[in-house]
């Protein structure tokens, strides 16, 4: 590579990363630490988010049904679709409408079953 395209690359490379470090080098520390206590909770909303996102899936496969979340509780959907204020809905894209999803538990409907969690067995 030439040397004026590796400078080139090296400053698109790179450009980015001094670019934070400039901003964050003009913050004083107050404004610093405020800013990385919300990065902090925002991390920890995606990590929380996941986590039911990673729950939902395991309770799926083990009732080979869709599996929705509300209220960090999980729910098997019985029906592969059904109508709701005149609409269909599949199961698969309940998972998509929480506000459905509320109604449904609200009203005790028959198509959501709480899913029991087994208990794993203490390690020895």
């Amino acid at each position: 590579m030439e040397e004026k395209e590796l400078s080139r690359f090296q400053e698109a490379k790179f450009s980015p990363v001094m670019a934070e470090n400039t901003q964050t080098a003009t913050l004083t520390p107050e404004a610093r630490i405020a800013q990385l206590e919300a990065e902090l909770a925002a991390n920890k909303q995606i990590i929380e988010e996941q986590a039911e996102q990673l729950q939902a899936a395991e309770a799926s496969a083990e009732t080979k049904r869709p599996v929705v979340t509300h209220n960090r509780k999980q729910y098997s959907v019985l029906a592969n679709q059904f109508t709701f204020d005149g609409k269909l809905v599949k199961a698969e894209e309940l998972a998509g409408k929480p506000e459905v999803v509320k109604a449904l538990i609200e009203a005790e409907s028959g198509l959501l079953v709480l899913v029991q969690k087994a208990e794993k067995p203490a390690a020895e």
